[in-house]
């Protein structure tokens, strides 16, 4: 059917609608400090290089300068994560399509794993609260001592876990963060539009192919190259 044995997913943008809760605790964290609300378009521009990116680039925008780091993101990103790792579950959504992906997935015998940016104990809770019925082959999230995203490392143990080679691997994101992973890996990736980067963003930053719709991810898989 196809040269693919698996595919591996982003999290948020991919398969969980995640922006109205990552944006609610970031606007909670600058309540605390006394700092004005950031909107969700600006949050969705700076989501997906992990919590600390995120933490920079929005004390960049609220203090009118770029600091690249300082005791200003330190501390608005202990408390984002803490109003975060509570509130994750509010509003967020898998995609429509999703789930039956997924399922369609698991019954063509095509193993299936997740590699997030988001913290590595967070993704695995919410994969655990959102896909309680799909057993992914494969989950992890950033953590102490493996390079986060555009890295390859994540792509490689994913391939090592399972025992295939990157050339038997699609990789799905919604980012250029996704795209660039995917490169630096060396294995077939696909850029989605229904998450949090727009068209021309992924035009831009060099994608092969663009997927609308969950269900064309299937059609993909079966004509089995770009």
């Amino acid at each position: 059917m196809s040269c693919y044995k698996a595919v591996l997913f982003d999290l948020d943008g991919t398969l969980l609608d995640t922006l109205e809760d990552i944006t609610d605790s970031m606007n909670q964290a600058l309540t605390r400090f006394g700092l004005g609300d950031i909107g969700i378009s600006d949050i969705r521009r700076l989501v997906g290089n992990g919590a600390r990116k995120l933490a920079e680039g929005v004390s960049a925008r609220v203090a009118g300068k770029a600091p690249a780091s300082g005791e200003m993101t330190d501390r608005l990103l202990d408390v984002y994560n803490e109003i975060y790792n509570k509130n994750s579950a509010i509003k967020t959504k898998p995609y429509a399509g999703v789930q039956e992906l997924l399922d369609w997935l698991k019954d063509q015998g095509i193993r299936t794993g997740v590699l997030s940016n988001k913290p590595h104990l967070t993704t695995l809770e919410v994969l655990r609260h959102y896909f309680p019925r799909h057993a992914f082959d494969f989950a992890a999230g950033q953590r102490d001592g493996v390079p986060r995203k555009p890295n390859p490392a994540g792509v490689y143990e994913f391939c090592g876990a399972l025992g295939i080679s990157p050339d038997e691997v699609l990789f799905v994101g919604d980012s250029e963060v996704d795209l660039e992973t995917g490169r630096n890996a060396g294995v077939d990736c696909v850029g989605v539009l229904w998450g949090f980067r727009d068209e021309e963003i992924l035009i831009k930053c060099g994608a092969k192919a663009l997927i609308k719709t969950p269900e064309e991810i299937k059609d993909f898989l079966r004509r089995g190259s770009y």
